[in-house]
């Protein structure tokens, strides 16, 4: 353990977050045993300004398409996805873009 990190320097943490989506880009990370620390300030996450709906053709692969935009999401903090339904389609994806999705596709195609 270490004091503090400088110039040049790399270091780790080690946390017990069970899921990767409860953090976010931005967050401020504390030792719990300090009492008076306050959250870095002005920090605002992307919002999404275009949508899209994604609907798998076969309902089966819908657990590898949930895996593949978590992992997604980890590489693009602007890119957010909620899971929705609809009664015709099944299960499918509400996804939510800072750019439009043409241009999104191009540059991310080969990731999901």
């Amino acid at each position: 353990m270490c004091e503090a990190l400088y110039v040049g320097e790399v270091g780790f943490i080690t946390a017990g977050i069970r899921q990767v989506a409860d953090c976010s880009v931005g967050g401020t990370i504390i030792d719990e045993r300090a009492t008076n620390i306050e959250p870095l300030t002005g920090f605002n996450p992307s919002q999404p300004v275009v949508f899209c709906s994604l609907y798998l053709s076969d309902a089966s692969d819908f657990p590898v398409l949930k895996e593949r935009l978590g992992k997604l999401r980890l590489n693009d903090a602007s890119f957010q996805y909620e899971v929705e339904s609809s009664n015709p389609l099944g299960f499918g994806f509400r996804c939510g873009f800072l750019i439009t999705f043409r241009n999104y596709s191009r540059t991310s195609r080969n990731r999901i």
